[in-house]
């Protein structure tokens, strides 16, 4: 089917209910474990065209099997065309689909979005000043209390009770102060009424001078509850102002805590089931001692199950599952990515089970000051980050974690089923060649294809090594090394830990965590749209995370100017070594996950970060310190448009294109800025950012007016910037960039890597300017960076002819060690627009 004809359809069925379901596109639900899933919550963001209008999903419906049987689901309108995703007379962007699915073991299963009337859920939610209700089937409810935390005040599964007591949340703080939770707003989201398919409730509060935000995700029919409980501190990160006091906070515990009803208590986990006599306790504890193999972090993971204080069981990385039950009933409690952000406990006694966040026999992390290292002498670790956790300014923390209800006693199948869909939560995705159709990314964005071209599979394979490491080359030392191996060998030499609770998520390089540079959750994000591969849905959830809270400054104290912006790339306590800049700061992949997950926290974190980039505009860019300061602003001002509709982001974007300009024309109009701060020297990789930026704002407003700009920019690189080849095939000078240009004295530093951003330039250039000319620029830089990104300057020739000529597709490289994360950043976030506008150019659009 076509792009008019869906289109068609999506527009005429808003102007009628259809009387017969008719399927539109289909929907790709994978599941990424061992077991068969039976009517399981997935959700899927689909995006619609603009040029067909849609403004309401109501006469849109989820179907499945030959005979396009409907099944409940629920529409969450994400974002529209040019305008908030709450103004009805914007046509629809992105809108998510909420139902249960059913998906065989390591599999997939095929949905449809159809028209005609979809078919009621079973949710039901009420309120009243003390308490939120949730009935999610006939005989199964739930309880929240609005006034005070805790996980639940009272839980029915099928006509039994499970909870009749609410539970709680335990803290400490070092000073020993005990605070209690004390919520300021109780709400529910996502609720369209009686027989919803999905309702969350979200409690805000604070515990002491730190902040949470605590979300409970329902489901009807389900007796399971995804909770999300986020610890946040609002206060300044001040560690590099005189002026403004620092703002971490310091604690050694915080547990949640929920009893449950009845006696006889017995404990599960996947490891066996233990009977507990009153008062006797239950402990798991989850920590990192020190690994055998230096080079191998997971070899120091330490985990034992103790029975009243008698180790019963020992083993390397628990899967954070733990169950407490009577014969008749009980609960499992199952912590997502429980060993990744050790240390962490789970404990049961007396019926009650305590999910250790921050367990007490932790600290850390082990601060020592701005610019400093783990290794510094000279600088102590701050003794309060000894004596507890060190819980800064501006950060946030999320822990999720799934409570699974169940009628009649646990078994070790069961709760091993829990752990395994708690880590590896069903996904779906919309066809690759819909996505692109739409436009709705806003970038010249191309799907995953079978190809016979060598250039387009390694590109495949460098995307693939971020989820699979088998997927990586064989590296002669080394073996295949492709993300996660990367991650856990601790870095390029095995000194950085890229893991526990402030860690994990994070990418570390030379300079200690990179604070995912070259935005690596849109990397992420684009590999799993791109190709539907549940690894790559697998990593890029992580690294979302982290960039959604502890990788942004949160703080809400006006005196921190970069608050809201993404932490530097330096420092080995994620950014201790800088405050946020505009040219480090990225949010295309923050608004990506936010669309493919509705998640509100992103969203939330999005705006708090155009903000931030909005308090330094580019358009206020006084030319020092490299164009990419006013290129990132543009290509981030730009992508908050795309995804969230708000026009002033579009304005502002164009402010920033229009100082860049004005900066050129004042210099003589050459197509590049020349930085007075830097020996009066052009960086065309960093003009490259504003080429990209300023063609991307070209797209969404249609307008010409940067065209002229953009035409010299172009003749800039193609005559001053960009080394030409020479030579034959079997002895070839490939095609290189200056790092920096100077009209005096000419380029300095050839670059290989650099073709990158070539390539990008003069593929959104053959976009803009319908130029054949221009796409054989960008394929000529495409075909040889794909080939020889390792390559470093001094190379003279190679021989093309030769295959093992080529790069290593490694995160382990000859080239660059140490700055893996930025390397292989640079290439995958430029890759992929020549291989849009080659299919376009092709008539394969």
């Amino acid at each position: 089917m076509s792009i008019r004809q869906i289109a068609v359809f999506f527009f005429l069925v808003t102007a009628a209910y259809a009387q017969v379901r008719t399927p539109l596109l289909p929907l790709k639900i994978k599941n990424g474990t061992d077991i068969a899933r039976t009517n399981e919550r997935v959700s899927v963001s689909v995006p619609f065209p603009d040029n067909y209008p849609v403004y309401s999903a109501a006469a849109l419906c989820i179907t499945t099997g030959q005979e396009n049987q409907p099944v409940a689901h629920q529409a969450k309108v994400l974002s529209r065309w040019g305008g908030d995703r709450t103004d009805t007379s914007k046509p629809l962007k992105w809108v998510q689909f909420m139902f249960a699915a059913t998906v065989p073991a390591n599999g997939e299963a095929t949905y449809q979005v159809s028209s005609g009337l979809g078919i009621p859920g079973q949710l039901y939610a009420q309120q009243d000043m003390n308490e939120i209700r949730i009935f999610t089937g006939p005989n199964s409810w739930f309880k929240i209390p609005r006034l005070t935390f805790a996980p639940f005040k009272e839980a029915v599964v099928n006509g039994v009770t499970v909870v009749n007591q609410p539970g709680g949340l335990s803290m400490r703080y070092i000073n020993g102060s005990v605070p209690a939770a004390f919520p300021t707003s109780t709400t529910i989201e996502d609720y369209v009424g009686y027989q919803s398919v999905r309702v969350n409730v979200v409690q805000k509060g604070w515990i002491g001078a730190l902040a949470y935000t605590c979300r409970w995700y329902f489901q009807a029919g389900s007796n399971e509850v995804e909770m999300q409980f986020r610890l946040e501190n609002p206060a300044a990160y001040g560690c590099f102002s005189s002026t403004i006091p620092d703002g971490q906070q310091y604690f050694d515990k915080l547990a949640i805590v929920q009893p449950i009803a009845g006696s006889g208590f017995r404990v599960a986990t996947p490891t066996g089931i233990t009977n507990l006599q009153p008062g006797q306790s239950f402990d798991v504890r989850q920590e990192f001692t020190t690994a055998t193999n230096p080079t191998n972090l997971t070899t120091g993971f330490l985990f034992t199950e103790q029975l009243a204080g008698t180790v019963t069981s020992t083993g390397n990385k628990h899967s954070g599952t733990v169950d407490v039950s009577t014969a008749s009933m009980g609960l499992t409690v199952a912590v997502d990515r429980f060993w990744q952000n050790h240390p962490k406990t789970l404990k049961v006694l007396n019926g009650s089970v305590e999910v250790g966040l921050w367990p007490d026999f932790g600290h850390g992390p082990e601060y020592r000051g701005v610019y400093a290292t783990p290794t510094s002498t000279s600088i102590p670790v701050d003794p309060n980050a000894l004596a507890g956790y060190r819980f800064e300014g501006g950060r946030w923390k999320n822990h999720r974690m799934n409570w699974a209800f169940h009628t009649g006693p646990a078994t070790t199948t069961s709760v091993t089923s829990v752990s395994k869909r708690t880590a590896a939560p069903l996904a779906g995705v919309a066809p690759g060649w819909y996505i692109r159709r739409t436009g709705a990314m806003g970038t010249l964005w191309k799907e995953r294809v079978a190809s016979s071209e060598v250039s387009w599979n390694r590109f495949e394979q460098f995307n693939n090594l971020l989820g699979d490491d088998q997927a990586a080359d064989d590296m002669p030392n080394y073996g295949k090394v492709g993300l996660r191996a990367f991650l856990n060998r601790g870095g390029t030499y095995g000194y950085h830990h890229p893991y526990g609770w402030a860690n994990f998520g994070d990418i570390p390089w030379s300079d200690g965590f990179s604070s995912l540079h070259y935005d690596w959750p849109a990397i992420t994000w684009n590999a799993w749209l791109r190709s539907g591969d549940y690894a790559s849905y697998d990593v890029a959830r992580d690294l979302h995370e982290y960039r959604r809270d502890y990788g942004q400054s949160h703080s809400k104290d006006p005196a921190e100017s970069f608050r809201g912006g993404q932490f530097y790339e330096k420092g080995w306590w994620h950014g201790n070594y800088s405050f946020p800049y505009a040219s480090h700061n990225w949010i295309e992949g923050l608004l990506i996950g936010y669309i493919l997950t509705g998640d509100e926290a992103s969203r939330e974190a999005a705006i708090e970060n155009i903000e931030f980039v909005l308090r330094i505009p580019p358009g206020n860019w006084d030319g020092l310190y490299g164009s990419r300061i006013a290129g990132w602003g543009i290509d981030n001002l730009v992508a908050a448009y795309n995804f969230l509709g708000n026009q002033s982001y579009l304005l502002a974007a164009e402010a920033g294109i229009a100082r860049f300009e004005q900066i050129e024309i004042q210099q003589g109009a050459h197509g590049y800025v020349l930085n007075a701060g830097d020996q009066n020297t052009a960086k065309p990789w960093m003009d490259a950012t504003v080429f990209v930026g300023a063609a991307k704002y070209t797209m969404a407003s249609h307008s010409a007016r940067f065209l002229p700009l953009l035409d010299r920019m172009k003749t800039a690189l193609k005559t001053q910037f960009c080394i030409l080849p020479s030579g034959p095939l079997t002895a070839w000078d490939i095609p290189k960039v200056w790092y920096q240009w100077s009209p005096v004295t000419g380029g300095s530093e050839k670059s290989v890597l650099f073709d990158w951003w070539v390539s990008a330039v003069f593929a959104y250039s053959a976009a803009i300017f319908n130029s054949a000319e221009d796409l054989a620029w960008s394929e000529m830089y495409f075909e040889t960076a794909i080939r020889y990104w390792q390559l470093g300057p001094t190379v003279t020739s190679v021989n093309t002819n030769d295959p093992s000529s080529y790069s290593k597709m490694s995160m382990k490289m000859l080239m660059f060690p140490e700055s893996e994360s930025k390397a292989v950043g640079h290439s995958l976030i430029w890759g992929q627009s020549y291989l849009a506008i080659k299919t376009w150019f092709n008539g394969q659009w």
